[in-house]
């Protein structure tokens, strides 16, 4: 299995935390069961999962399937906000 280089994961957590709010909390709805939430922070990702401050609670998400590499990481967290958004239209 490829293993995420700390830069690189920087790099994504903090594009999306900065850029992808809104996908963060979708994840935090759909994924993490979280309906409530306000807001939700990307804190970790690997290949397989991320993981989501949610209101100071931290959860982990896993993967509909593990990206392939580093550059299917953004396929799969696309690929996830589609089904999120499937429950959540009005985001």
């Amino acid at each position: 299995m490829v293993n995420l280089d700390p830069t690189r994961k920087l790099a994504i957590i903090s594009h999306m935390n900065e850029d992808h709010a809104d996908a963060c909390l979708l994840y935090a709805k759909h994924f993490a069961a979280k309906q409530q939430a306000t807001s939700a922070e990307l804190i970790d990702i690997s290949m397989s999962q991320i993981i989501l401050r949610i209101e100071g609670e931290e959860l982990t998400v896993d993967f509909p399937r593990v990206a392939q590499g580093v550059d299917d990481i953004r396929s799969v967290l696309v690929e996830m906000v589609k089904q999120a958004k499937g429950g959540y239209e009005h985001l």
